[in-house]
C-alpha cells in the first residue's frame, strides 16, 4: 500500500486516539460529577454542537482538502476563498441557532437545556475557521502538523474540564472549557498553515460547490449517527433514559473513531490518484484499507459486545446499567457505519459527493423510520436495532457503488479469514467469561489474552505476515517503509 497513505493514517491515527480519549474521560467524568439527566442533556448539546459544525469542519474540511489535492498549486487561493466563505457563513449560523435555542430544548422537553444550547453557539465560528486551516494542511498532505493540532485541542480541553470540575464548576465552566481549547488550537492552525506559493486560479463556483454538497454529506452522516438519541430523548416519559442511551452511544463510538486516521488520509491519497487517472494505484489502496479496517473492527466488535456486562459498569459506574443490552447491540451497529463512512470517503474521493449525500438522505429516512416503529416497543435496545439495521443499509448500497465504480476492490479470501478469525475470538470470549471472573479491572487481562489469540489464528491463516508487521510498524511509528510492502 501507498507509503503516504501509512504515514498519514499513523500520525493521524495517534491523533485521533489522543482526541478519543480526551472526549472519552471528559464524558466518564461529568457521568460521574453529573446525574444522568444533566448528563443526557449534556450529551444531547454536544450531539446538537456537533452536528451543526459538521457542516463547517467535515464537510468544508474534505471539500478544501479534496480541492487541493485535485490542484494543489491553487492552495493558498483556495485557503483564501475559504476563509471568505466561512467569516461570512458561521456567524450567521451561529446567530440562528442562538435564536433557536427555546424551541430547540421545549422539542426536547428540557427547558434547562437552551441556557447550554446559547452558551455552545460561541464555538461554531471558531470551529469553522479553524477547519479551512486543518483542510488546507490535510490537502497538502502536512499530517504531522494536522495531527498535532489535534492533540494540542484534545489535551487543552481535558485540562480545563479537569480543573473546572475540581473546582465544583456547573455545565456552563464545561462548554468555557470547550470554547477556550477550540481557541488555542485555531491559532496553533493558523501559524502551521504556511503556503509559499500556491497562487493559480481555482474557481469559486467551484470550490463552493464542492464543500457545499459535501458539507450537506457532512451533515446528514453525524444526524444519521445522532437520530436514535435524539428520539429517545423524545419519547422517553424518564429522563435518565437519555443519560442511559448516551452512555452507550459514547462507549460505541470507540469503533467508529478508530478508523478516522484511514479516512482522513484516504481522502486526499486516492483523489490525487484518480484526477491522476492511476486507477490500479486507487483500487489497491481501497482494497488495503477494507482489509485492515475488518482486521481492527472484526475482532473488537465481537469482543466489545460479548464483555458489555464488564465495560458499562467498569467505564460508567453500576448506575448505568440499563445501558448493557443496548451497547451489546449498538456496537454492530456502529462498526457498521465506520465502514460505511470509509466507503463514504471513496465515493467522495472519485469526485462523486452528490451520490454520498443521496445515500446519506436515504440512511437518515430509514433511520427515523426504524427508531419510530422500534423505539415506542423496545426502549433503547429498540434504538440500538435501528442503528444496526441501518448500518447494514449503508454498507451495502455503498459498498455496491464503489464496485461498480472502481471494480475489484475486495480480497474476498481475505475477508473470509479475517471474519473466522474473529469468530474464534469470540468463542473463547464467550467461554471464559462464562466460566472465570472478569470483574473491574480484570477484564483488561482477557482483553491482552483475546488479542494474542486473534494474531496467533491470524498466522495461522497467513492473514497476518512480515509485510503486516511491516505496515504495522510504519503505522504506529509513522516511518517509511520498504517498497516491498505495497501491494
Amino acid at each position: 500500500m501507498n507509503n503516504l497513505l501509512f504515514k498519514g493514517a499513523a500520525y493521524l491515527t495517534f491523533a485521533n486516539l489522543i482526541f478519543m480519549g480526551s472526549g472519552y474521560i471528559i464524558q466518564i467524568l461529568i457521568g460521574r460529577f453529573f446525574d444522568p439527566a444533566l448528563y443526557g442533556t449534556f450529551g444531547i448539546v454536544i450531539y446538537l454542537i456537533n452536528l451543526l459544525n459538521t457542516i463547517l469542519t467535515s464537510g468544508f474540511f474534505q471539500g478544501i482538502s479534496r480541492s487541493i489535492a485535485e490542484k494543489e498549486t491553487a492552495a493558498k487561493t483556495i485557503l483564501r476563498k475559504s476563509l471568505k466563505i466561512e467569516i461570512i457563513l458561521t456567524p450567521i449560523i451561529a446567530l440562528i441557532y442562538y435564536g433557536l435555542a427555546d424551541l430547540i430544548s421545549r422539542g426536547f422537553g428540557d427547558p434547562q437545556m437552551a441556557y447550554y444550547i446559547r452558551l455552545s453557539a460561541l464555538l461554531i465560528p471558531l470551529y469553522g475557521i479553524r477547519t479551512v486551516y486543518i483542510g488546507v494542511l490535510n490537502g497538502l498532505k502536512r499530517f504531522n502538523k494536522q495531527s498535532l493540532i489535534a492533540i494540542i485541542a484534545a489535551i487543552s480541553k481535558l485540562v480545563l474540564v479537569v480543573i473546572f470540575l475540581l473546582m465544583g464548576l456547573d455545565l456552563d465552566a464545561i462548554l468555557l472549557a470547550y470554547f477556550l481549547a477550540a481557541l488555542v488550537s485555531l491559532i496553533t492552525a493558523m501559524s502551521f498553515t504556511k503556503i509559499k506559493n500556491g497562487l493559480d486560479h481555482f474557481p469559486g463556483k467551484k470550490l463552493f460547490n464542492t464543500t457545499i454538497t459535501i458539507s450537506f454529506y457532512a451533515f446528514g452522516f453525524p444526524l444519521l449517527m445522532s437520530i436514535d438519541l435524539f428520539l429517545v430523548k423524545y419519547f422517553s416519559n424518564n429522563q435518565d433514559s437519555a443519560g442511559y442511551y448516551n452512555s452507550a452511544t459514547t462507549l460505541s463510538r470507540f469503533l467508529y473513531i478508530i478508523l478516522a486516521g484511514f479516512v482522513i488520509s484516504l481522502l486526499p491519497i486516492i483523489s490525487g490518484y484518480y484526477y491522476k487517472n492511476l486507477i490500479e494505484k486507487v483500487r489497491e489502496n481501497i482494497k488495503q484499507a477494507i482489509r485492515l479496517s475488518l482486521i481492527i473492527l472484526g475482532p473488537l466488535t465481537i469482543i466489545a459486545s460479548l464483555t458489555a456486562g464488564n465495560l458499562i459498569p467498569l467505564i460508567f459506574s453500576d448506575k448505568y446499567n440499563p445501558a448493557i443490552t443496548s451497547f451489546s447491540i449498538l456496537v454492530f451497529g456502529m462498526s457498521l457505519l465506520a465502514l460505511t463512512r470509509v466507503m463514504m470517503t471513496i465515493i467522495i474521493s472519485i469526485g462523486q459527493q452528490k451520490m454520498s449525500l443521496y445515500l446519506t438522505i436515504m440512511l437518515i429516512l430509514a433511520s427515523i423510520a426504524a427508531n419510530l416503529l422500534l423505539i415506542p416497543k423496545y426502549g433503547i435496545n429498540g434504538a440500538a436495532w435501528a442503528t444496526t439495521f441501518v448500518g447494514v443499509i449503508g454498507l451495502l448500497f455503498s459498498y455496491i457503488y464503489v464496485w461498480k465504480k472502481i471494480n475489484k476492490i475486495t480480497n474476498w479470501i481475505s475477508i473470509i479469514k479475517i471474519i473466522i478469525a474473529s469468530l474464534v475470538v469470540g468463542i473463547v470470549c464467550k467461554v471464559l467469561i462464562t466460566e472465570l471472573d472478569f470483574s473491574n479491572f480484570k477484564i483488561l487481562a482477557l482483553y491482552s489474552i483475546l488479542v494474542l489469540i486473534y494474531l496467533i489464528t491470524l498466522v495461522m491463516f497467513k492473514e497476518f505476515s512480515k509485510n503486516d508487521i511491516l505496515i504495522l510498524r510504519n503505522f504506529f511509528t509513522g516511518k517509511n517503509i520498504n517498497k516491498k510492502t505495497d501491494i
